[in-house]
């Protein structure tokens, strides 16, 4: 979700590597060349890669890594009243692996620093386990958990909830972009199979609840709020499901539907309408031969 003037630098050697940034996401001012005009946060932010396989059919992948956050701009409000500057720094490990028909996928993330006059403190993280089958359909079981903190006092000049860094929406928390890595209990299971070479089916299901109650919607947590708590934490279910059909190497097709049904804090403050989404696109790779 950010477009970034950056630079980024790369180190190799033998499979693990280094990478290191630095980057100002850009206003959208369509008139202005974007070097010309004040950018909005800034980052510098280092990542690593490693991986292992120590024995057998054990593969493993650790990334660690480091960034910060800052704004130098006395607009970010606190919660007892003032205003101040953004500094935010992160840190955190993506372990993933396999072993035989055993998969794992899990990231740890925590996050400190100041947000205008107030101190900030949250965390974050995805786990993920799944079991693959080769007979007679290829295809593979998962479990999913992801959790983002949030702000159960929210008058007391202390942030507990989790940003979502720069992270992206749609990747672990449905498909249909309600929700962000932010105040989010996330239950999810899952079905992925390969009737043919050519086509991936995926169905997922999410169990969405906030963190905290009296925290809000991560949608718009200053408007889909309840400080009084009394609205519950019960977000809503959601069901995903993805068709991918690769016609040709350098053709595919994509299509999917989602269907969201509304929990209590949801009907409460939003709305108890359910809601569909369905998208699909044909995607061509146009590969140049030297």
């Amino acid at each position: 979700r950010y477009i970034w003037d950056a630079i980024k630098i790369h180190l190799e050697k033998r499979g693990a590597f280094l990478d290191m940034f630095y980057g100002r996401n850009v206003i959208h001012e369509i008139n202005r060349f974007s070097l010309k005009h004040r950018h909005d946060k800034s980052t510098l932010a280092l990542y690593g890669h490693l991986t292992l396989a120590p024995w057998g059919s054990l593969n493993t992948t650790i990334e660690p890594f480091f960034f910060t956050k800052w704004d130098r701009h006395d607009r970010f409000s606190g919660e007892r009243g003032g205003k101040g500057k953004l500094q935010l720094a992160y840190a955190g490990l993506h372990w993933a692996g396999k072993w035989h028909s055993l998969d794992w996928n899990h990231t740890w993330v925590g996050m400190w620093g100041h947000k205008g006059p107030d101190s900030v403190a949250a965390y974050a993280y995805h786990l993920e386990g799944g079991i693959s089958f080769n007979t007679p359909v290829k295809s593979r079981v998962y479990l999913a958990y992801s959790y983002a903190s949030g702000d159960k006092s929210p008058k007391d000049g202390r942030v507990k909830r989790f940003d979502g860094a720069f992270g992206s929406v749609d990747k672990a928390y449905g498909r249909m972009n309600l929700f962000k890595w932010s105040n989010l209990e996330d239950s999810e299971g899952g079905l992925e199979i390969w009737p043919i070479q050519t086509t991936h089916f995926k169905l997922e299901y999410h169990h969405f609840r906030l963190a905290q109650s009296k925290d809000g919607w991560s949608h718009n947590p200053s408007f889909y709020r309840d400080p009084t708590g009394r609205s519950g934490k019960e977000m809503g279910h959601e069901l995903d499901v993805v068709i991918q059909w690769k016609v040709s190497r350098s053709q595919e097709i994509q299509a999917g539907y989602g269907h969201f049904w509304p929990g209590e804090f949801v009907k409460k403050l939003a709305s108890p309408q359910q809601a569909s989404w369905f998208f699909i696109q044909y995607q061509i790779t146009l590969k140049k031969v030297l």
